[in-house]
């Protein structure tokens, strides 16, 4: 799944005007984000249905905590051993069927993202 996120944004970076300023550290900023504001959706629906009390990651304080967790992650997992090269590569020659579905996901979660932050805030 995360293969597939990154996939799809760092393609999507390719063809925006920043392609030229190294796609791969974009994508790793762009996909903490996301993961970062999932996770903490997780997080707020998990509290409001009462099933963990845990308000710690309610303020931005815990936003960033979460996002410079899942960046250096990211960092050392994909970005910082080239394996983002493997990953495109891998995805590259899959079916355009595969790789469709992978853009659907990936359009998907960042829709449901967008709407979760404007329906908190």
């Amino acid at each position: 799944m995360i293969n597939c996120l990154y996939y799809s944004i760092f393609k999507f970076i390719q063809i925006t005007p920043s392609s030229d300023e190294q796609p791969q550290y974009i994508s790793n900023i762009v996909l903490s984000v996301i993961l970062s504001f999932d996770l903490i959706f997780l997080f707020t629906y998990l509290n409001k249905e009462e099933l963990i009390d845990y308000k710690r990651y309610d303020n931005p304080l815990g936003f960033i905590s979460i996002y410079v967790l899942f960046f250096i992650l990211i960092h050392f997992l994909i970005v910082k051993n080239d394996r983002f090269k493997e990953i495109i590569e891998s995805w590259d020659s899959k079916s355009l069927t595969y790789r469709v579905m992978c853009h659907s996901f990936t359009l998907g979660l960042i829709g449901l993202t967008l709407v979760l932050i404007v329906q908190k805030y």
